[in-house]
């Protein structure tokens, strides 16, 4: 009998939205990609604001995830994020996420998550 494989977030009321963020971010950490997809509905837009630009890059969730596995964890295998600074109002989580892995440290960004229904349905970053 095959095991069916969860993909994306299963909506479950009562989930404090820090601790869908903090299981995003320990997730990450352990450079496990399904579990972070686990955290997230599966129609999360994400959002990638930049200095000097007017509109944010638009990505689709399964493309991000892909690059974070196939180019961040492959070419950095030692890297984590550190959330600092957070602030939870109503469904949503703003921190500050700071990379670094081993011989390189990242610049930090703002990150803000809105939750709904155990389940992040969106990521802004601004960089």
């Amino acid at each position: 009998m095959l095991e069916a494989v969860l993909l994306y977030c299963v909506a479950a009321l009562g989930v404090p939205p820090a601790d869908v963020v903090d299981r995003y971010i320990a997730a990450y950490n352990a450079h496990d990609v399904g579990a972070m997809r686990q955290t997230f509905d599966e129609n999360a837009p994400i959002h990638v604001w930049s200095a000097g630009r007017d509109e944010p890059y638009r990505h689709a969730l399964a493309d991000v995830l892909s690059g974070i596995e196939d180019g961040v964890f492959a070419n950095h295998p030692n890297i984590r994020v550190n959330a600092s600074d957070r602030v939870v109002v109503g469904a949503r989580v703003a921190q500050v996420e700071t990379y670094a892995g081993g011989e390189e440290d990242w610049s930090a960004s703002l990150a803000v998550y809105t939750i709904a229904d155990g389940c992040i349905a969106s990521r802004e970053v601004y960089w």
